[in-house]
Order: C-alpha cells, then structure tokens, then sequence
C-alpha cells in the first residue's frame, strides 16, 4: 500500500513530540530524586550517600551516636563496709555450781559487705521512675570472741576477815568446814576434803584462796541476704547528679557461736599455786529473719555503659526466734557450759560504692 506523504509527516512529528514529552520527564525525575531522597525524614544510619562532581555516590560508614536509652536487665554490684549491733548475753555454770552471772558487751563490729543487683528492664515512665530490682550479698563481721558475759574473781579467800582462824591451830582442828566461807566452798577447790567427801588427814594440804577468770564469748560467722527493692530517681541538677532512694525488703540469714574460756588459780600457805584451764567452742548455729532496709546514693560518674555511685544504707533485723547456743567443756571435778544468747532485734548502718551495668550505647 503507498502511503502519501503528509500522512508520514504527521507519524514523524508525532513521534518526536512523544519522545520529547519522555525526556523532559526523565530529566525531571533525576532531577528531582535527590531532593525527594535527602527530604526523608528517617535516613539509614549506616550508610551516607555523598554526590560528588561527577555525581557518582560515595558510601561511607556513619558516626555512632550516643543515647540516653537504658534497656533490658542491668546487673550492679556493690562493695561497702559498716557497723552492725546487737544486744547479747551469756551465763556459765558447772556440775559443781552456777557462778555468779555479770553482764558482758553489745555486740558490736565492722562488717565488710558484698551486695549484687539485677535491675528489670521495666521503668514507668512516672515521677521518680521507679525501677524494680533483686538483690542478694554477704557481710563479713570482723570482729571475733565478743563478750557476752565476763566473771572475775580476783581472789576468793578461805576465810572470812577477823573470823576465828582454824589454821592458827591446825593440828588440834582439822577440821574447818563451818569456818569456810560460801563463796570458797561454792567456787574454789577443796583439797581438804578426799575424793569421799572426808576430812583430809594432812590439814596443811589445803588451798587458802583462789582466783577466777571466765569468758562467755560469742562470734559471728556471717551474714547473708536475698530480697527485693525498687528504685526511685530524682534529678538534682543543682549538684550535677541524679539521687537514687532504694527501699528493700530482704530475708538475713546469720550463723553465729559461743567461745568460753575458764581459768581457776588456787594457792596455800604450803602449796603451790595450781592452774586449772578449759575451754570450748559450739557448733555455728544459723538464724533466720526479715531485714527493711533504705539506701541513698548519688551519681558520681558515668563513663560509657558503667554509672557508679556512692552509697548509705541503714537497716534493721528482725529474726523470727531468740538466738540462743552453747558450748561446754570437762572439770577435774565435773563439767562446764557456756551459754549465749543475743537478742532477735539487731541494726546496721553502713555505706560504700556501685557500680552498674546501664545498657546505654
């Protein structure tokens, strides 16, 4: 078929008015593309695009930037020392007597204290913040043999003073049982007197006084703790720092024993002076009760994902019984037992250092 020439013309110029219209939207397009690109309001962080002079795109590494978000759990841990008190007493007594009971000391000691933290991922987002966390640790008391009963008997004499003196005519009356005092009959040893209970038949073979020094002594082993606590946060910005108010509620533990020590001088116009020692040492006896407790601490420096902080913390311990334990030891003439008891109400104060795991990045 032959086609005129007109109709070519018009096929012609239609098809370079479409070609056009296709440039110009081309040309539109990558010159719009950057601006529709940069105007994104989120941008990959891990790549920035730069057009150079020849528009070729570089990719480079972007900076990291450092936020302020704490997420999932936060593990702290804290070193500290302190005082712990406790009001304790004892009482010693033998097959032979119940020695005249006296008060001894509080128990009172430096305790170095290893505590650990988890903090939850959860904060609401309200005033304070309040954060929940479980914590556990261990305190060491460093003192040892407190004492909770002390007996001292500088000298405990035969006789009374001024009282008819037996021993001005011993030959004639061996025998001076009603003319010896109570407390030397009670505490002191009788060589007087045979293993039967008889007069002895040498009367110069007799003790004329004696000295008593006793220890009732109490130690603590040590102390452990494991409960659960929330956090409070208040910005201070006056001092550059962020105050954190802990109220805790923990289970204690304690393991605690009795030391006794016994020691009996005896001396004679004609015998020497004899010795007797003993000692004993219970078995641990392990507590239990409920401790509250409420510490303060303060930001103090923050590098990276660490915050440490310094501390003080008081609590106080309820245990569900009365601490009670004992320790006994053999007499040349029977036995002796120490017996301690502390109180079930005890207290410490203390202070020291955190450092915690935030997350932050």
């Amino acid at each position: 078929m032959i086609r005129s020439p007109q109709s070519h013309r018009g096929r012609v110029a239609g098809l370079r008015t479409g070609v056009g219209v296709a440039l110009a939207l081309g040309a539109c397009f990558v010159i719009g593309l950057p601006g529709a690109v940069f105007a994104e309001e989120s941008v990959d962080e891990s790549v920035v695009g730069r057009v150079g002079d020849r528009g070729n795109v570089r990719e480079e590494p972007a900076e990291e930037v450092e936020g302020d978000e704490e997420f999932g759990w936060s593990p702290a841990f804290a070193f500290g020392f302190g005082g712990y008190t406790q009001s304790i007493s004892g009482d010693t007594t033998s097959t032979q007597t119940d020695f005249p009971r006296q008060n001894g000391d509080s128990l009172i000691s430096v305790a170095l204290a290893f505590e650990g933290k988890l903090y939850t991922p959860l904060q609401l987002e309200i005033p304070g913040k309040p954060r929940l966390f479980l914590s556990g640790g261990v305190h060491l008391p460093l003192a040892e043999e407190l004492i909770a009963e002390r007996i001292d008997q500088d000298e405990i004499n035969r006789y009374a003073p001024g009282a008819n003196n037996p021993s001005t005519n011993l030959l004639l009356r061996p025998d001076d049982s009603a003319f010896i005092q109570p407390d030397f009959q009670a505490l002191c040893p009788d060589s007087s007197l045979t293993q039967t209970g008889a007069p002895a038949t040498n009367p110069f073979s007799r003790f004329e006084s004696c000295a008593l020094r006793i220890r009732n002594q109490v130690t603590v082993d040590a102390m452990w703790l494991a409960g659960f606590g929330i956090e409070f946060e208040i910005p201070t910005p006056a001092i550059d720092s962020t105050i954190r108010i802990r109220p805790s509620l923990e289970y204690y533990g304690m393991a605690i024993q009795t030391v006794g020590r016994f020691v009996r001088t005896s001396g004679g116009v004609t015998l020497d002076d004899e010795e007797q020692f003993a000692s004993g040492v219970g078995d641990a006896e392990i507590y239990h009760g409920l401790s509250p407790a409420l510490a303060v601490s303060a930001d103090v420096y923050e590098v990276g994902p660490l915050r440490w902080s310094m501390y003080l913390q008081g609590r106080a311990i309820f245990y569900f019984d009365d601490p009670a334990f004992t320790a006994d030891s053999a007499l040349d003439t029977g036995s002796i037992t120490w017996t301690s008891a502390a109180d079930d109400l005890a207290f410490y104060m203390g202070g020291g250092i955190q450092v915690q795991w935030t997350g932050k990045r």
